[in-house]
């Protein structure tokens, strides 16, 4: 009785792995693309932007003011709490910049993103109050 217990357990916890994976996979196929910047806010201010993120794989360009920056930045998704990280360019130990955490969410031809720009902790909602170091993008697919 206790190993069939001991087995159910370990194949329950087996397959919320594989579902979160396969989740966040399919967000990740969700966001493919080229997403155009409908608005933002940053640190509490309304921001205008001719801002582009060209999601290919794993990885996403940004296309600001008509020029694409052809360094490819990574792009991992957790769906199961829809957390993103982005990797811009490694930093040294100690300092921010490069990396960045944030919230997500897809819902067909709408991408909503919360970064927080210190890179120190997820954000919980899709808010950016002055003093917060967060920006909230809004995106339409183009």
């Amino acid at each position: 009785m206790k190993w069939s217990l001991v087995f159910f357990l370990s194949l329950s916890l087996a397959a919320c792995g594989v579902h979160s994976a396969a989740d966040s996979a399919d967000d990740l196929k969700a966001w493919q693309g080229t997403w155009t910047l409908a608005d933002s806010t940053y640190n509490g201010q309304s921001i205008k932007a001719d801002l582009q993120w060209i999601v290919e794989g794993d990885h996403y360009k940004i296309r600001y003011n008509q020029t694409l920056d052809i360094v490819p930045i990574k792009l991992t998704l957790d769906a199961s709490q829809k957390h993103l990280d982005a990797v811009h360019h490694e930093t040294p130990k100690g300092t921010y910049g490069g990396t960045f955490k944030g919230l997500y969410e897809v819902s067909g031809n709408s991408l909503t993103v919360c970064l927080d720009l210190t890179g120190r902790r997820y954000p919980k909602s899709f808010d950016a109050p002055p003093g917060s170091q967060l920006v909230v993008y809004r995106f339409k697919r183009q």
